[in-house]
């Protein structure tokens, strides 16, 4: 009898693991695979590969098309692209507005991040090297912007979007024929990271920085410093924005603009400055800073001393 019974109970348990088992294979795997969120792009890397780790792409573009595909498959927070050497391959992926594209939806927080020292981006003087606009957080760090070329935003353009500037994190040699030579901000939220350098551009206006109908924060030891912008503002030009705030050791120095805010313009925007220095700018007007009288500069801390012709300087 006993055996009998338990011969009985074997029959029963494994006609109840095959249901389970047909269950399992039809609904699917029990777990599903993590999805891949860094992609790898190198100067040898080939855009055929697909951007795991040793088969590098070689364009930043492509990197951005995978991601969007496997976000839609998949969505997650962050993907990051890890830049391995000066990237000079747009791809065959890339858009007519700028070397790298991110714009609309479809897309998880993106982190640009060099690998090794001299790692980034070189647009090569035929487009902006990065265009932002309306998508989620972007963040670059220790990689260098270069070599951008664009009416607005020579090294990069950011509208209706938030962009850290992080640790090692460099903009330089890049032009704008208007506003925002190293960067422009439009309706975003900038921070610029100590360890950061925004150097050597050029503009009309906003040498180094165009910021407009937004909010900045520059903080830590970031450096500003050796942009020209013909007109006004050398290293930046802000206006009709929230608040520019200027703080915990960074440095606005060695900037020159033509007319008016060698270190700094501000145009109907609240400037605090608070523990940094704004130093050795020239302009005809308002080497240091020149605020227009809808602006207004609050001084809680830091210096501001050695520009050409004045420090600070009120305007119309």
């Amino acid at each position: 009898m006993y055996y009998k019974y338990m011969n009985n109970r074997s029959s029963s348990l494994s006609t109840y693991t095959y249901i389970i088992l047909c269950l399992c294979l039809l609904s699917g795997p029990l777990y599903s695979q993590a999805p891949q969120t860094e992609w790898f792009v190198s100067a040898t890397g080939d855009d055929q590969l697909d951007g795991t780790w040793g088969l590098d792409l070689a364009s930043v573009q492509r990197a951005i098309s995978l991601i969007r595909r496997a976000y839609a498959a998949q969505p997650f927070d962050t993907a990051t692209i890890n830049i391995h050497g000066m990237i000079r391959n747009y791809g065959p992926d890339a858009t007519d507005i700028a070397m790298v594209t991110l714009r609309g939806g479809g897309l998880p927080a993106i982190i640009f991040r060099g690998e090794s020292t001299g790692s980034g981006l070189d647009a090569g003087g035929r487009l902006m090297v990065l265009y932002i606009e309306n998508t989620r957080h972007v963040t670059v760090e220790n990689l260098i912007i270069t070599g951008g070329y664009a009416n607005i935003g020579g090294g990069a353009m950011i509208i209706s979007n938030s962009f850290t500037l992080g640790p090692g994190g460099v903009i330089e040699g890049n032009t704008a024929t208007s506003f925002g030579g190293g960067l422009s901000v439009w309706v975003g939220d900038l921070t610029i990271s100590g360890g950061t350098r925004i150097a050597n551009n050029t503009a009309a206006n906003g040498g180094g920085l165009g910021i407009a109908e937004s909010q900045a924060r520059i903080h830590g030891d970031a450096i500003i410093e050796g942009n020209t912008a013909n007109e006004n503002g050398g290293g930046i030009q802000i206006q009709n924005s929230n608040r520019l705030t200027i703080e915990d050791g960074a440095i606005i120095r060695g900037n020159i603009a033509g007319i008016s805010g060698g270190g700094i313009i501000s145009i109907r925007s609240p400037i605090v400055i608070n523990g940094a220095r704004i130093e050795g700018n020239r302009a005809l007007r308002g080497g240091g800073i020149l605020i227009d009288r809808l602006a207004n500069l609050n001084q809680e801390g830091g210096v501001i001393t050695g520009n050409t012709p004045s420090d600070v300087e009120e305007g119309t």
